[in-house]
């Protein structure tokens, strides 16, 4: 198993304990979003390096200024809303719109945490009162991350990936992508996984899976689905363990 959770490696240690526990090998890695919407995988053949965690420091003080931005315009429309205690429930991770959304949840302010509830969009849709800010100014484009996970002894995969990205594959893969998830629960439900595979074989990367998952508000989407049935294939593993190696060499 692997843990990729978005902008920080907090988790890492944790996980690795209890997978060593547990008798389940586990490859150390990490999740970024590019300015352009992009999101870049890093799966770690040893300790990640200094610039992963400054990447995840940079980003994480991003998120917290969008995060409160967010909070200051629900604030302006009534909502008691206290900006420490959110972003406290970040922990060592990166605040994102997911705790203000428990928040909202646990003060009554939201009947659901689910983000297909027709209430997120209203609160945090582009046409409501805090939009969730975009990465534009993040100064991370997807081929830098790409560049710096390399650098850094990772092995970059291209995340839950969407069509909409396919002009940028090529700087990427110069940049040194390696690989793309293709099993994941967006492909798995849009009928896209064997399209990404071949997308892979034709761009000579390896193809991983993923389940994306951003906590148990998610449970309840996932239930209503076939996703039950969905898990990547074990042989997956074994090509992306020799790059790991590789590049930690």
């Amino acid at each position: 198993m692997s843990l990729t959770d978005h902008d920080t490696t907090a988790g890492l240690e944790e996980c690795a304990r209890l997978a060593a526990e547990a008798g389940v090998p586990f490859i150390p890695g990490v999740e970024f979003e590019g300015s352009e919407g992009p999101h870049i995988l890093g799966y770690f053949g040893g300790p990640p390096g200094p610039a992963v965690l400054d990447a995840a420091r940079d980003y994480r003080s991003f998120r917290t200024r969008g995060v409160e931005g967010m909070i200051a315009k629900l604030q302006a429309i009534g909502y008691a809303l206290d900006p420490e205690t959110i972003v406290q429930r970040a922990g060592a991770g990166t605040p994102h719109v997911g705790h203000i959304v428990a928040e909202m949840f646990e003060l009554g302010h939201l009947s659901s945490q689910d983000r297909s509830n027709e209430e997120f969009p209203r609160f945090f849709g582009l046409r409501g009162p805090a939009p969730i800010p975009d990465l534009t100014a993040s100064e991370w484009p997807a081929v830098k991350l790409v560049r710096m996970l390399r650098e850094s002894g990772a092995v970059p995969v291209l995340a839950h990936p969407s069509k909409d990205h396919l002009p940028l594959w090529p700087a990427m893969i110069e940049a040194g992508l390696r690989g793309v998830e293709a099993y994941n629960r967006n492909a798995h439900v849009n009928g896209e996984v064997a399209d990404f595979i071949d997308l892979a074989d034709e761009h000579g990367l390896i193809v991983t899976g993923g389940w994306d998952y951003h906590g148990d508000a998610q449970t309840s989407r996932i239930a209503k689905s076939d996703l039950r049935e969905f898990a990547p294939p074990d042989e997956l593993l074994e090509p992306l363990l020799d790059l790991a190696a590789a590049v930690a060499a």
